[in-house]
């Protein structure tokens, strides 16, 4: 089995001295630092997008110009690594044992207050959901986004997966698909650097839908986090929120919107 490991970084970190992971660099053609690693701005490329599309640019560029010398994709951030059921380094070995017994491996879910659409409504712009939502139905309507986005409030993280090159390539298409209609509709001239930062946002949900829609054997894994203060966390199940949503009949009032991003975004840190 040859398995791609990538790891995605911006600028230079520890990590890139082990040299099991499949390194690229995202955003390589906006930075003048060259890591010395794959580049996202060779061959068949989306590399200017980085600051709109964050990781996606790494793994469009891996999609269209590695893909077919390999035969599962792993994707790792810089700061953000899977690890194995013992809470160690994820090994070529443990990934060939993951899909003995399953079609996907993602971290564990995250569970939010909110359903999964009003949690992007309070924390993003909710306009632009609602026109995902309406190029999902008309492009992809066997979907079910009533029940895993406006009646769910569990969803995985990060871009972050573990899948078979057939089914990489499979969500690919799917993911790029909707986002490069919704890019055609939207405007984000005006918005803050994070705002801005929308497909990657977006591409957390549409992935997350893809597996929930598409894999009955879900593998859940933890993984490590190394914050701003070079403090490292392991993330496994989230258990402070019961696993249902909240569902409400009318969107909240700007008071309550606020009030739940200040909460989200604590429980986030």
């Amino acid at each position: 089995m040859n398995i791609a490991n990538i790891c995605i970084s911006h600028k230079y970190s520890d990590i890139l001295e082990d040299d099991s992971f499949f390194h690229v660099q995202v955003g390589a053609a906006n930075n003048q630092t060259d890591l010395s690693i794959h580049r996202d701005d060779q061959g068949d490329n989306i590399s200017r997008k980085n600051p709109n599309y964050c990781e996606l640019t790494g793994l469009y560029w891996f999609w269209k110009n590695e893909l077919p010398n390999y035969d599962v994709v792993v994707l790792n951030h810089y700061r953000r690594l899977f690890l194995n059921d013992d809470e160690e380094k994820l090994s070529y070995q443990d990934i060939e044992k993951i899909f003995q017994s399953y079609d996907v491996f993602v971290p564990y879910p995250k569970h939010y207050p909110v359903s999964i659409t009003q949690q992007y409504q309070i924390m993003h712009e909710s306009k632009d959901f609602d026109i995902l939502k309406t190029i999902l139905k008309v492009k992809y309507p066997a979907y079910d986004v009533e029940t895993l986005w406006d009646n769910n409030n569990k969803g995985y993280l990060y871009n972050m997966f573990g899948m078979k090159a057939d089914d990489f390539n499979q969500a690919m298409i799917f993911v790029f698909d909707i986002l490069s209609e919704v890019e055609k509709q939207v405007d984000i001239s005006q918005y803050s650097v994070q705002q801005a930062r929308i497909f990657g946002f977006m591409s957390e949900r549409l992935l997350s839908l893809y597996v929930q829609q598409n894999f009955k054997k879900i593998k859940h894994l933890p993984i490590s986090f190394v914050d701003n203060e070079e403090k490292v966390h392991i993330f496994k199940e989230n258990k402070g929120v019961n696993d249902f949503a909240y569902k409400c009949q009318k969107p909240f009032s700007p008071l309550v919107n606020k009030t739940l991003k200040t909460v989200m975004t604590s429980r986030s840190k």
